[in-house]
């Protein structure tokens, strides 16, 4: 069994077919077979492109063919409030004290695989954060259960991707160490999975993988490191798939196909 990652459905967003790309990334992770069939779906931010109410209906109608539990967590363009009333957290520790723009973190058992969804969002900013508070938070988390195999999940990414617009809304070079310190205390965390790039990139931190999934949305961005800007591509879209395989998680990166 497997963990499937979505990131950066960003639907409402103006520009394709968002909830189409959606729909076809939830069409291939129904085609998912054995030990890639998935014990549950993780969606690692950017759900919707505005924060809106009516955006949030709208990504929870399209997920809700998910068959399989459902577990988010927060972008740079999501609403926290917004994302906790279209999907409520009812797993522990729900540590927001009621609330509703409280950071939306979370540990959950999905199959043989533990999920802990982190929150590195700064509310009105692009930029991501984990401070020395979420550290804290994830250190906790990790000492209350050391032997699952541990997915460490949020939407910025903890390493440079080397893309200049990008590269400084990733999480800064301390809280990146703050986050490898704590990692290395956790020789159960097999990888760290992020969002936020629109491109698969791998690197490391504090010695744990790291595994940027690409967007279901067929707007990606263009590995070119030589020039300033942004540039975009007309996919292909994408999914992860992090599988549990002879007691190690591997993870899969797989292109979606535009139905």
């Amino acid at each position: 069994m497997a963990i499937v990652q979505l990131t950066d459905l960003h639907i409402g967003a103006p520009d394709g077919d968002p909830p189409g790309d959606l729909a076809a990334a939830l069409t291939a992770v129904g085609e998912l077979r054995g030990d890639a069939r998935p014990a549950a779906v993780l969606v690692s931010g950017d759900l919707v492109n505005d924060g809106t109410a009516a955006q949030y209906a709208e990504v929870r109608a399209l997920l809700d063919v998910v068959d399989v539990p459902l577990h988010v967590l927060p972008g740079n363009h999501d609403d926290r409030a917004g994302l906790r009333s279209a999907f409520p957290l009812d797993v522990a520790p729900e540590d927001s004290g009621g609330d509703p723009t409280a950071p939306y973190r979370y540990a959950v058992g999905c199959g043989d695989i533990r999920l802990v969804a982190c929150d590195t969002v700064i509310p009105g900013s692009p930029d991501g954060s984990f401070d020395a508070a979420q550290q804290a938070w994830l250190d906790e988390v990790l000492g209350q259960d050391t032997v699952t195999p541990t997915l460490v999940a949020m939407h910025h990414p903890p390493i440079p991707v080397g893309l200049p617009v990008l590269d400084p809304m990733a999480l800064p070079p301390a809280d990146r160490a703050g986050l490898g310190a704590v990692l290395a205390r956790h020789p159960q965390v097999a990888r760290v999975v992020c969002g936020h790039v629109h491109l698969p990139a791998a690197g490391t931190v504090g010695g744990v993988g790291v595994l940027s999934a690409p967007s279901t949305w067929r707007l990606q961005f263009r590995l070119d490191l030589a020039v300033p800007e942004l540039r975009v591509t007309d996919g292909p879209a994408g999914l992860a798939v992090h599988a549990l395989l002879e007691g190690q998680i591997v993870s899969f990166v797989r292109t979606v196909d535009a139905l």
